[in-house]
């Protein structure tokens, strides 16, 4: 007896055994059981995303004051070949993101 034979029967004496292994009735007996849940549509998971950025928002208010956040943001911009190329990669990214959110 070689190999792929024994293979084969290993896998032939399993799906005698189990019928979740073959595309036996249990399986598809098990998945009609299976009650699908409803998807929330996108209008409703936005609105939980728009929630759960305000309640993020609110914390790191609360735990780090806006007028030190805004002593940060710098008076002068300088361009430069490195400023040009983080400009080009954030709208890069903005534009991806935009498409993969777009697409359906």
């Amino acid at each position: 007896m070689n190999d792929t034979q024994k293979v084969n029967e290993i896998f032939n004496h399993a799906r005698q055994q189990e019928p979740n292994y073959s595309n036996a009735s249990f399986t598809s007996q098990v998945d009609v059981g299976i009650k699908r849940e409803r998807l929330l549509s996108r209008i409703r998971s936005c609105s939980i995303m728009i929630i759960a950025a305000l309640i993020g928002i609110i914390t790191i208010n609360t735990q780090i004051p806006l007028h030190l956040l805004l002593s940060k943001i710098p008076a002068s911009i300088v361009i430069n070949p490195t400023s040009i190329m983080l400009a080009v990669g954030l709208s890069s990214g903005l534009c991806y993101f935009t498409y993969f959110v777009l697409e359906d």
